[in-house]
């Protein structure tokens, strides 16, 4: 290496990466040494910005360290597959760091869905999409609650497209420029000085707007719809990108003719634009971030691409041509040209986005009428029903009103704290006063007094807040008092309530509840395809482990956050069982269909194990003490007395209107009645004494019932007492003595009893030619055979029936 000018370039070519990849690599290099020597790092041991950049700097030091070796090959493909194999360094060092796994133990997940924890998981949400994003995507995300608050996990990789991308274009690049200016001072040929001049400015433009976009994630908020400023940013990090690959290319064509040199290089930058933004929409699903409201913002029919996404295509095309148009003719201010016309697109897109998101301005706290309205920002909750259009099934009061509502600067967040259920509503803040026409639509007719405008001193219409499911509120402020109003599609008021500022809910405590909820997918999937859903083999399953059962039994069930302060996670389970777990305790309440699943009084611990549980889960179990006063008799026929979720009940005579329930404070109210306010469920009846109740399914093609809850059984599987739901044994009418049982949860029952050789045989059943019940398959006893699955009732006339199960044709009929 005796030419000094190289080997000057070389050591400060090396040097220069060294310096500008210290951060990446020392950082990635620690994290790597600490997993290997622990097995796993501890989320405070992560830095940020390692993937992918660390795997970037290897890729290139080895690239700048070998470069003599590299310039010694000869051919036109010695660069191509240098750079190829260069890439395939990048993607081993990669896949080694994303792939360092994250200790979550001492951690809480509290929205149920639980990928293997890793390293690009892990930080991804930092660097490339907010939250309501997320949601609007349907992509699915984890929060963990560790010591140090909450940790954020995405569960869907796509998002690496991006990054691999845009990897493979800097490395490229990068290599392409390293490799002309060595060849330039190693042969002292300095012809293509332009050329590589401009692959400079390119690299650096790209490797500049990159670092820019990691550090300030171009001040995205945590709405879809983005700000004007960070809606400008990310259009000009598109055009950037495709101007830095096209006028990259453009400076290899600079000696070809003005067809190939001019319109080549345009078509590369607008497809690169273009594969980012297929990038970005395979990240989100097929959604892209929108700049602003309006048919310019929204998707064209049939393509998530908008028109102002396809202008930002042409744009970067556009500038690459009009830049190289200028260096190309040898115009010396093609520079100042050049910037001049960036600066001018970058202005073009602050006044159109400005305007399409207004009242939106470049940052939040320059919103005077959000700024005028934070006194407002926090939590509330019902306080009173001022008014109720009179069709309406509802009455609001405070026992039926378990929501808390949220104001923030983007939002009006209504989040029920029984069910977890979240609705995000976008709010325009107007502070407009209004006079006493304001609800016009009011009729004389409603379900409660509606106040007289007249008497407050200050009225005004602080904000409207729609969502995209039609909904729309308005807030309005009456002297001291916040009402929040409801309004139909055609204007009419439904419903306006008086809210009080809550000190038990915090906006964050939304927040999570938000991220929660986030983990659904919209439309939520059937019961029978939804494999996160906690099924009753599941519930017996997780009370075998009683004592021993953790908070990571429950990550593969969905969940949603509930409670006053949304720090309890709720698991509905399949028969409408309720799970609600503390994570800070951690406490299991298992709770079932009827009951309040917040009152400790009628639920049970899953730890106490499997015979409390499954005792617990009899139908004919009741955890309230009642005094049933049946006069029996009545007319012989039978009378529906309670319909509900699909099924319907009978007496086995018609005197409904003289049986009565007494709860133990003394008050006494008509069966019917106790039943349709659900202060007691129908198996708290039966097992307080109400005997001779028939259930029947509301659509019940074969014109029988369900005889648990009139005739007392007791289940056998072997010698192993078991306590299936009140669904579980359905009987032909008449003299027949046909018998049909639900095969799904038989086959739960053999899973958690430990045969789930026959459980498999039993899913595996071809039940095209079985009766379906309810949505569910029942098989009889020669269907069940067909599973070596054999049964026998004993003693069909008792009041007190055994049913004997068995596994195994040889084992024969019990009797």
């Amino acid at each position: 290496m005796s030419n000094t000018q190289y080997r000057r370039f070389y050591l400060i070519s090396l040097g220069s990466l060294l310096l500008l990849s210290a951060y990446p690599v020392i950082n990635g290099a620690r994290m790597l040494a600490l997993s290997l020597a622990n097995g796993a790092l501890q989320p405070g041991q992560l830095t940020r910005y390692v993937v992918p950049y660390a795997a970037i700097c290897v890729a290139l030091l080895l690239f700048a360290a070998v470069q003599p070796l590299v310039l010694r090959l000869r051919g036109r493909l010695a660069l191509p597959v240098c750079t190829a194999l260069v890439y395939g360094v990048f993607f081993a060092v990669e896949q080694v760091l994303e792939n360092i796994q994250i200790r979550s133990n001492g951690l809480s997940s509290i929205d149920g869905f639980h990928p293997a924890p890793r390293l690009d998981m892990w930080q991804a949400l930092s660097c490339y999409i907010s939250p309501d994003a997320v949601k609007a995507a349907q992509l699915r995300e984890q929060a963990f609650i560790g010591p140090g608050g909450f940790y954020y996990v995405v569960g869907n990789s796509a998002y690496k497209v991006h990054y691999y991308l845009i990897s493979l274009i800097l490395i490229v690049m990068a290599c392409g420029f390293v490799y002309g200016l060595g060849k330039m001072f190693r042969d002292k040929d300095f012809s293509k000085k332009k050329s590589l001049a401009l692959q400079g400015v390119s690299l650096g433009a790209l490797a500049v707007i990159c670092a820019f976009a990691n550090l300030t994630g171009f001040f995205r908020t945590t709405a879809p719809i983005q700000t004007p400023l960070a809606s400008v940013l990310t259009c000009l990090f598109f055009i950037v990108l495709g101007m830095a690959a096209g006028v990259y290319a453009g400076s290899l064509l600079l000696g070809r003719g003005r067809r190939l040199g001019l319109w080549l290089p345009a078509a590369v930058a607008a497809l690169t634009s273009l594969l980012m933004y297929i990038g970005e929409s395979v990240m989100m699903d097929g959604g892209l971030y929108r700049f602003g409201k309006g048919w310019f913002f929204e998707g064209l029919p049939g393509i998530p691409l908008a028109p102002v996404d396809a202008l930002v295509i042409l744009l970067s095309g556009a500038a690459v041509w009009l830049t190289l148009r200028f260096v190309r003719d040898g115009h010396k201010k093609a520079g100042i040209i050049t910037g001049a016309a960036v600066s001018l697109i970058t202005a073009v897109f602050v006044i159109i986005c400005a305007g399409a998101t207004a009242p939106l301005q470049l940052a939040p706290e320059a919103d005077p009428a959000a700024s005028q309205n934070s006194g407002l920002y926090g939590c509330y909750a019902f306080e009173e029903n001022l008014y109720t259009v009179v069709y309406s099934s509802f009455i609001a009061h405070k026992d039926s009103m378990p929501v808390v509502y949220g104001l923030d600067e983007n939002s009006l967040i209504i989040a029920n704290t029984d069910t977890g259920d979240v609705t995000v509503y976008g709010i325009v803040y107007e502070n407009t006063d209004i006079d006493e026409s304001e609800f016009s639509s009011v009729t004389g007719l409603s379900l409660g007094f509606f106040p007289d405008l007249s008497r407050f001193k200050s009225r005004v219409r602080v904000a409207s807040c729609t969502n995209g499911s039609g909904g729309q509120y308005r807030l309005y402020q009456m002297d001291d008092n916040l009402w929040l109003a409801q309004f139909g599609g055609k204007g009419e008021v439904g419903s306006v309530y008086r809210l009080e500022r809550t000190g038990g809910t915090s906006l964050s405590d939304l927040y999570r509840a938000l991220d929660t909820q986030g983990a659904f997918p919209s439309p939520p999937p059937s019961p029978a395809t939804d494999e996160r859903r906690m099924t009753l083999r599941d519930i017996y399953a997780l009370a075998r482990k009683g004592e021993a059962l953790t908070f990571d039994d429950f990550a593969p069930f969905r969940s949603r956050a509930v409670g006053r302060d949304f720090s309890l996670l709720r698991y509905d389970a399949e028969g409408v069982l309720t799970v609600l777990c503390d994570p800070s305790v951690p406490s299991f309440s298992l709770t079932k269909q009827g009951y309040d699943p917040f009152d400790s009084a009628h639920s049970i611990d899953l730890t106490a194990g499997y015979d409390a549980t499954t005792a617990y889960l009899d139908p004919l179990h009741s955890l309230m003490t009642l005094t049933i006063d049946d006069p029996y008799g009545g007319a012989e026929r039978r009378e529906l007395i309670y319909e509900f979720d699909g099924y319907r009940y009978f007496l086995n005579t018609t005197r409904a209107d003289r049986v009565f329930v007494t709860f133990e404070n003394g008050e006494r109210l008509p069966i019917r009645q106790a039943l349709e306010d659900r202060r007691i469920i129908i198996e708290d009846a039966v097992a307080n004494g109400l005997y001779n109740v028939f259930m029947e399914p509301s659509d019940n093609p074969l014109g029988g019932g369900f005889s648990i809850l009139h005739h007392l059984h007791r289940f056998f599987f072997d010698s192993e007492l078991f306590y299936p739901s009140k669904s579980f044994m359905y009987t032909m009418p008449g003299g027949s003595l046909a018998t049909y049982f639900d095969i799904s949860e038989l086959a739960d029952i053999l899973e958690v009893t430990g045969r789930g050789e026959y459980a498999q045989k039993l899913r595996q059943m071809d039940t095209s030619g079985l009766p379906v019940i309810g949505g569910r398959a029942y098989a009889d006893g020669a269907a069940l055979a067909g599973a070596d699955i054999t049964f026998e009732i004993g003693w069909k006339f008792s009041s007190h029936t055994p049913v004997y199960f068995s596994a195994g044709i040889a084992q024969g009929l019990l009797t």
